[in-house]
């Protein structure tokens, strides 16, 4: 899942990672019930207090009569910490296709970095944290494929504003939420999911018989890639610092795992595919590595860098690439 092991990819005391304990999902809880808001599964864990005042309705004349809100956002006043975190009551959803309602937020690790001011927001994203979420559809635009239907469980990729009680979702970023999966761990198959797919398969069309290198082999997005990797029938190769984190990655399907503390990984590589180097490189580390990186391609490999947890700026020797086409 996207998050699932975000405390495992940071040191306890940093300053991305402020509570070594937060969990993968953090569910709303429903202190009230709602007429149009169908109710949360599972058994809801709040995020700290989560205050659901009724807002005074100015037409009830008589009797101090309230209205509940449509929905609550969770938003971070400021960069900080837990002090800095609100809750909103809304009245209603940006115009989009479909309305979600229910289900669960996940926590991805550009939230962490986006709540400590160091992930800018996308022009014309949402200002508000969250990039994916579940939860099951009570409303439809007339425009939406007969795909969706009203009491659809479906999981979405967002461009921000994920952590709130009702979210419009245009319906080409739904995904169903597949058969035998939780809608608790539905929340975090789109970001993973959407990642992969788009780079390592629609865009370097990695095949069968093309060696893959994936770099923190136990991240969310990275274990993902294993099972699909091997689901093809792929050979996957993958780096990581525990033992513990290389024998869950066995467990997924790895074939070759390297502990790259105590390891050169480039020579690992080599000595696997008879010195040729591997096809695709999976990358979350950036600067760091990227000489390594060159270093272990192959003739037309694509490399693909989707983290920066070694740096965004390095030095690098070109002659390996020019190496490769003698």
């Amino acid at each position: 899942m996207a998050a699932h092991d975000l405390d495992d990819e940071l040191p306890p005391e940093s300053p991305l990672n402020p509570n070594p304990r937060f969990p993968r999902h953090r569910h709303f809880s429903e202190p009230q019930e709602s007429a149009d808001l169908s109710p949360f599964t599972g058994e809801p864990r709040p995020i700290g207090e989560l205050p659901c005042t009724p807002t005074r309705n100015p037409r009830a004349h008589q009797g101090g009569q309230t209205t509940p809100p449509a929905y609550r956002r969770l938003w971070w006043s400021g960069i900080g910490r837990r002090e800095r975190r609100r809750v909103q009551e809304l009245r209603r959803a940006s115009q989009r296709d479909v309305k979600r309602s229910g289900g669960d937020a996940s926590v991805n690790r550009a939230d962490t970095v986006q709540r400590q001011g160091l992930y800018p927001v996308p022009p014309g994203a949402s200002p508000f944290l969250g990039l994916e979420c579940s939860g099951t559809i009570v409303t439809l635009r007339a425009n939406v494929p007969s795909l969706w239907a009203v009491g659809d469980q479906v999981c979405a990729l967002l461009s921000g504003g994920g952590y709130v009680e009702k979210v419009m979702v245009p319906a080409g970023q739904l995904l169903p939420v597949p058969e035998r999966v939780s809608l608790t761990d539905a929340t975090g198959l789109t970001v993973v999911a959407c990642t992969i797919w788009s780079t390592v398969f629609m865009t370097s069309h990695l095949s069968p018989g093309e060696p893959f290198l994936i770099h923190g082999g136990s991240s969310g997005i990275s274990t993902f890639a294993i099972q699909i990797a091997k689901h093809l029938g792929i050979k996957v190769f993958v780096t990581a610092g525990i033992e513990e984190k290389l024998a869950a990655c066995k467990g997924l399907g790895a074939d070759l795992r390297i502990n790259y503390k105590t390891e050169d990984f480039v020579a690992c590589v080599k000595e696997e595919t008879n010195g040729k180097g591997v096809d695709v490189i999976l990358d979350n580390i950036g600067g760091l590595y990227l000489q390594c990186n060159l270093n272990s391609l192959g003739l037309d490999g694509r490399l693909f860098i989707i983290g920066f947890q070694g740096g965004a700026m390095t030095e690098v020797s070109l002659q390996p690439i020019c190496l490769l086409d003698d």
